[in-house]
This record gives structure tokens, sequence and C-alpha cells, in this order.
């Protein structure tokens, strides 16, 4: 597949004598990869996000993007950001919010139908998000941020906010959404099942100010479904993660 980011030697803190956010990060991510970024709280996950994004440059070190910094790789278009808050208009059907970043950055039109099939709304593309469960919102979202095919999809805590069985579905729902698309995938969670779910890797941060302090390789067979939760595997895993954080508490 080859590599498609390198995070070289990052270091970031907001302001000048305050305590570092982040500190020596350092690893690659090969393209269409499935990352996902665990670690304690305030450990710098979103921040860490961020920086892979261009939306804010490090202190010390680089982000690269198949040798582009992140910060250039940005004004090219590739990547999708989703968050915890899906941030619909709510004046605006579920067709309208998908097409926004297109009538903003005037990116070539993407087939909208096409969109709305792949994420299961097409039956509700005239609603808007009043009228649209929790799971629904983030499937606009979802869909908003693919609308100009980015590369690289940016997910931070995106179904953090929903009911246990909501975030199973849209677990599911992702999975085959990243299968059809094949893009890369980096997905900030506190959720340790839900990291080991979804990922091919998982990057563990230390506590502030946090670095990588392991890579586990989740070698699941894919394509997965909700029985392998069940597995002594998936289970082995969970508890190897749990070991480290606990180190980190």
């Amino acid at each position: 597949m080859g590599e498609e980011i390198r995070i070289e030697g990052l270091e970031f803190y907001y302001a000048e004598g305050e305590t570092k956010v982040l500190q020596e990060v350092n690893f690659t991510i090969p393209s269409q990869e499935f990352i996902a970024i665990i670690g304690p709280s305030g450990c710098g996950k979103t921040t860490l996000l961020k920086l892979i994004g261009g939306l804010i440059n490090p202190i010390k070190g680089r982000v690269l993007i198949k040798n582009t910094l992140a910060s250039q790789a940005k004004k090219e278009k590739i990547f999708g950001f989703v968050f915890q808050d899906p941030t619909l208009l709510p004046w605006r059907s579920v067709t309208d919010n998908i097409k926004l970043p297109q009538e903003i950055t005037r990116c070539p039109t993407q087939d909208y139908e096409q969109l709305l099939r792949l994420v299961r709304l097409y039956e509700f593309k005239d609603k808007h998000p009043h009228q649209l469960s929790g799971g629904m919102k983030q499937r606009v979202a979802i869909a908003r941020a693919l609308s100009f095919g980015p590369k690289i999809m940016l997910m931070d805590e995106p179904f953090g906010a929903l009911d246990d069985l909501t975030r199973e579905y849209l677990n599911m729902e992702l999975l085959r959404i990243w299968q059809n698309v094949k893009n890369t995938i980096i997905f900030v969670t506190h959720s340790i099942p839900e990291a080991v779910f979804l990922a091919d890797k998982v990057v563990v941060l230390s506590k502030k100010p946090g670095t990588v302090k392991e890579i586990i390789d989740i070698k699941l067979p894919r394509p997965r479904n909700i029985d392998i939760k069940y597995t002594p595997e998936f289970n082995n895993i969970i508890k190897k993660l749990r070991e480290h954080l606990d180190h980190e508490n």
C-alpha cells in the first residue's frame, strides 16, 4: 500500500512556558489503513489529529502527507473531518448539508445520490436535522466529509455522544463505508473495544505530554462483525491495551 503519513519528532504546546501537550511523537501510517488513537484524557489525541490535518502547526517536528507538509496538503483538500458534534445547518436538508463543502470550496461535483445510498440515507434526503436521530445526523456528517473525495478521513470521537446500540451500529456502518471508499482513516476514541473492533493498528499515547507509548497491530480477520467481540483474541487485545493505559493513570 505504501506510506501515506509520516509524523516526525512532533512537539506542541499552546502557550510558551506551559506543559507540552505532545512531545517527540513519531510514527507512520500506510495508505488505506484504519488507525485508532487512544490514551488518557488530556494526552493530546485531538491536538494530534489537528496537527495531522494541518489545522494547527507544530512547534517542532513535522507531519508529511506523501512528502508534502500537512499545512500544504490541507489546501489540496485531501482531508475529510468528522467530529463528535455533526454541526449540521438546521435550515438545510440532508442533501444540502452534504453539498455544503463543495459550495464553499468549489470542488468537483460528486454523485450525491450515490453518497446518500452509501450512508443509507437516500430516503431521508429531503429531511432536515431536527427530523433525524443522532446516529442519522452523524451519517450525514460522514457523507459531508466524503463529498469531495478525501484520501484521508480524520475522525475525533464521532460516536462518543451516542448510546451503545447506536454506536455499535455505526461502527459496523463505518467499516462498510470504509471498505467501499478505501481511504485512510485516523480515528480518535476513548473506547478500547471500539478501537480494537475498527482498527488495523491502535496507537497508544502516554499521559501529558503525550508521546507514542505503543503501537498494537490488530490481527483480527476482516470483514469484521459483532461476533468477533466474543472471541478470546478480541478480549486478549483489550486486556493488553488496558494494561498499557493503566500504567498511565
